[in-house]
């Protein structure tokens, strides 16, 4: 570089240039490393979201921002109760307390440069160098964590854990690390953020549920054109849809992956209900017959999952199944929240148990509430009683002493305006729950964990603020089950898991954990279907003599097994042309592995 420089400063006779130019050769050299680093970031992270946002006319403008509902209802106590306990943190207080305690002790001792040792400016400066330094060692060796992996070791458990990285180290954004943060501020930015993207597109399908009662399937489109390509079935939380961020995330990186998406939009308000999901896998199976179909709930859709699961035992139509910050007893997560988090968290709860109520009664062929009678029961102000009360005036469900008959269930019924209907401002002094309803509370699904004979991944948090480690799940009974892997990390929040890379749009560290643990399975099954059509099609042609086989006659039957790879963590989900680089295959071997929504790296299948 020098000697060009040379030549072209003789040439133009510029020696100042010259001089100058040979002096920050090195410092040019770091400006353009830097630049390219910046581009290739600028490359993987900016275009891919960029590329899916809105035309600008369609954009909501600050004020309809401002007035559109959050599917999760936060509303601004919650958010500034979220921000206040993230500023006002410990830990912030303590790396602070160091930094100033640093400064003054090499200001004193005179470790630092004269222009650092006097000043304000030299003040400010030294005292943000110590507490960035002492952040970042608090970040690298507190709040980057490994996960905590409990299991059965099987042999196929050990696999699917290699397979999926259970393993990987999870890296919090680091602005954004406390439970608050990851629960609160990270969904709000996330909705907020979606409403600049492009719409998903969705083609529902309606069937009919056990008591005449319509459901939809929303599907993902484009869809892979393979009739056999493997279904992902998702379950949103309570009071949750289809648009909800995270079943977004998951949508776009598993359709990336091949798999066909299909969001079960269930709206009956009786979590230990099962015919519905069952009369849903009856219609995608009838749809796509050869299709393997896996299952992931998210927060209270794993409520509807566990119990299916359990009632199906060893004829479960799922592959795998997966969960993330599942909730199985409701009932003991609102006692937990009312008694130990902020009361932003039990209102959310309250607005997102109003939304279910609402949605219930009106799809609900058989719901006989008048106007009045339905007001009476939104006015209740406690989730809990509120979810009782509904279930007395449901013609029937899980647990009822009576099914069948209207009012039958409720508690002192024949009163002109029921008791389980009164107003009530605060609901706490009435009787809960109604007496004919307490066998449905008895069996929650969190008892129910042990009788899982589906491969399943759970995925949780210790600092769950909504859903609490210890009083949602019984992990005695999960650690007993081989069929379910557990996987803890001491932060995260409620469906948080937000890291660096894929931060608000892209896949959180659950949700690529989830989906490489399905593609795991796929895959381990897969390898297995090889080996057992590989040996069959031998012991046709040798007989029982399958150890005499010789290397190139066992070679022939390998290249000749026409079992699928179905490991989804792969280039591209629909086939493509062929192109100069691809080989015969259509798959481009020359320009590597394309950047996903925040995925993890894996190899071509």
């Amino acid at each position: 570089m020098d000697r060009i420089i040379n030549a072209w400063s003789k040439s133009t006779g510029s020696s100042n240039l010259s001089k100058y130019a040979m002096s920050n050769t090195k410092a040019s050299i770091l400006a353009s490393s830097a630049i390219l680093t910046a581009s290739y970031l600028t490359y993987k992270t900016v275009v891919p979201f960029y590329s899916r946002l809105r035309p600008m006319s369609s954009i909501p403008s600050l004020s309809r921002m401002s007035r559109t509902k959050s599917h999760h209802d936060y509303d601004p106590s919650t958010l500034i109760y979220s921000t206040t306990s993230s500023l006002s943190s410990p830990r912030l207080r303590n790396i602070g307390v160091v930094s100033m305690s640093l400064t003054y002790l090499c200001r004193v001792l005179g470790f630092l440069p004269t222009k650092l040792r006097t000043g304000k400016r030299g003040l400010f400066a030294t005292t943000t160098f110590f507490y960035l330094s002492t952040w970042l060692l608090y970040y690298r060796f507190s709040v980057i964590e490994t996960p905590t992996i409990s299991y059965i070791r099987t042999f196929y458990n050990v696999q699917l854990c290699h397979r999926a990285s259970l393993h990987r180290k999870f890296l919090p954004f680091p602005l954004l690390t406390s439970t608050h943060s990851q629960t609160v501020l990270c969904t709000v930015l996330a909705d907020t953020m979606w409403l600049m993207l492009k719409p998903l597109t969705w083609v529902t399908t309606r069937f009919t549920s056990f008591d005449e009662n319509k459901f939809d399937l929303d599907w993902f489109q484009p869809s892979p054109p393979s009739h056999d390509s493997p279904i992902l079935l998702l379950l949103y939380g309570v009071g949750g849809t289809k648009n909800d961020h995270y079943i977004k995330r998951i949508t776009l990186e598993a359709s990336r992956r091949g798999f066909r998406v299909v969001v079960f939009s269930y709206w009956r308000l009786d979590w230990m209900e099962t015919r519905d999901l069952k009369a849903a896998t009856e219609e995608i199976q009838s749809l796509y017959p050869r299709a393997s179909i896996s299952c992931v709930a998210c927060s209270a859709g794993a409520h509807v999952l566990i119990p299916f699961l359990h009632s199906v035992g060893e004829s479960s139509p799922f592959i795998c199944a997966c969960t993330i910050s599942g909730c199985l007893d409701f009932e003991k997560v609102y006692e937990d929240v009312s008694a130990n988090q902020n009361a932003s968290y039990r209102l959310m709860l309250n607005r997102a148990m109003l939304r279910c109520v609402g949605r219930h009664h009106e799809n609900d062929v058989h719901s006989r509430l008048t106007e009045a009678e339905l007001k009476s029961l939104k006015s209740i102000k406690r989730a809990n009683v509120m979810y009782d009360r509904h279930l007395s005036s449901l013609r029937g469900f899980v647990g009822a002493q009576n099914p069948g008959e209207y009012g039958s269930n409720a508690y002192d019924y024949k009163l002109d305006l029921p008791e389980w209907l009164r107003p009530a401002s605060d609901a706490a002094g009435c009787r809960y729950p109604t007496p004919s309803n307490e066998a449905h509370f008895s069996t929650p699904a969190r008892l129910m964990v042990g009788g899982v004979k589906t491969t399943m991944l759970m995925v949780h948090s210790r600092d769950d603020t909504m859903v609490s480690f210890d009083e949602a799940v019984d992990w005695d009974a999960v650690r007993k089950n081989q069929h379910i892997i557990s996987v803890q990390t001491c932060r995260g929040g409620h469906i948080g898991f937000h890291e660096w890379m894929g931060f608000l749009t892209g896949l959180s560290w659950a949700e690529a954990m989830v989906l490489d643990f399905v593609g795991a399975v796929l895959e381990t099954n897969a390898q297995t279907g090889f080996l057992l059509d590989v040996m069959e099609r031998a012991k046709k042609k040798k007989g029982e003599n399958i150890a005499a086989l010789r290397p190139e006659e066992l070679g022939g039957f390998c290249a000749r097994s026409q079992i699928i790879s179905t490991g989804l963590d792969r280039d591209d989900s629909i086939d493509r042309p062929l192109s100069p680089k691809s080989g015969s295959d259509g798959r481009d071997y020359g320009r590597g592995r394309s950047g996903s929504l925040g995925g993890g790296d894996g190899i071509f299948f």
